[in-house]
């Protein structure tokens, strides 16, 4: 989660750095779906891992599976850079990278750092729900199918 954080924070200030002191809207929905990829997905994944959890029956298997799962849905997005993006293209994007000024890394540094506590908090989340699950099955006894 917290790599996938950190991608998203490095998109974002590439972004900010080529298209700084203009109003461009496709910049804009490409911010809102960064913000998106780096606030709500990481909490997403993790409430859909808790679900996971507490709805299947409890097996090492099941257990491994679904978190398998959820890594891979995670991880699609790269699988699908390298599928179908060129060299030409990651040779591109690294020269579009290098050519962000130095104070836009500094700025990255913090950022890191806000990543890992997210990444840090989902997984207190995770395992405080863990802890909790007893009182999460329990309470669902009044729920009908």
């Amino acid at each position: 989660i917290c790599q996938d954080i950190e991608e998203a924070s490095i998109e974002e200030i590439v972004l900010d750095h080529h298209v700084k002191d203009t109003l461009n809207r496709p910049a804009e929905v490409v911010r809102v779906a960064l913000r998106i990829r780096k606030f709500i997905i990481p909490f997403m994944a993790t409430s859909s891992t808790i679900i996971l959890l507490i709805t299947n029956p409890v097996s090492s298997s099941s257990i491994i599976l679904n978190l398998l799962a959820i890594s891979i849905i995670l991880e699609a997005d790269n699988v699908v850079a390298v599928l179908f993006l060129s060299r030409h293209h990651d040779a591109m994007m690294n020269a579009v990278v290098r050519d962000v000024d130095g104070g836009a890394f500094g700025d990255a540094h913090g950022s890191f750092f806000w990543s890992r506590v997210q990444g840090l908090l989902c997984a207190v989340i995770l395992v405080g729900a863990m802890v909790r699950i007893d009182h999460f099955v329990t309470t669902c006894g009044h729920l009908e199918w």
